[in-house]
């Protein structure tokens, strides 16, 4: 993962509290940053945008780095050391986590929610695509039974209705 440090400007002449106005555009966490780095740029004695550009430009990658993690600290905010630190283990265990599920070999490996026993969670997946398929096959059987009934059930019907009519025919024969 790639951190940046983005100083919103106009033009390089700019005094560094025009950043702090620019600085609305950027997300929540971008803004809160640079205004850090801004107080901190001020209190070196920088005045101008380009004085604090060319600062961050004759900074190492290391440097930078620290300016920024130092920056997003004081602004309440994770590093972005330790945001890339946890991105590259969340994808190594996903990656372990792939690599593993395949192996017979492996009984563990790191998931999501922290380390599973690879045999239980196969178990657990057979179990649950059994359900799955119980059920399908119950829902199958139930429709067609329903199905069957269904000309008995229309037969049953008209009996019905031609009982009825019948009595209403024989009631009115009677009267």
């Amino acid at each position: 993962m790639s951190h940046e440090i983005r100083i919103p400007h106009r033009d390089r002449s700019d005094p560094l509290s025009s950043v702090g106005e620019l600085a609305r555009h950027l997300s929540p966490d971008e803004s809160a940053t640079v205004r850090e780095i801004v107080t901190d740029a001020a209190g070196a004695g920088l005045t101008t945008v380009g004085a604090l550009l060319n600062r961050l430009e004759a900074a190492s990658p290391a440097e930078r780095r620290a300016l920024l993690d130092q920056a997003r600290t004081r602004a309440g905010l994770p590093t972005a050391t330790a945001i890339a630190k946890k991105a590259s283990h969340e994808e190594r265990s996903r990656q372990m986590f792939v690599a593993g599920a395949d192996d017979p070999e492996l009984r563990f490996a790191l998931g999501p929610a922290g380390w599973i026993d690879v045999d239980a969670a196969k178990i657990e997946a057979a179990r649950s695509r059994a359900e799955q398929e119980r059920r399908a096959a119950e829902a199958a059987r139930r429709r067609a039974a329903r199905e069957a009934q269904l000309p008995e059930l229309e037969r049953e019907e008209a009996a019905e209705a031609l009982a009825w009519r019948s009595a209403n025919v024989h009631v009115e024969r009677n009267a």
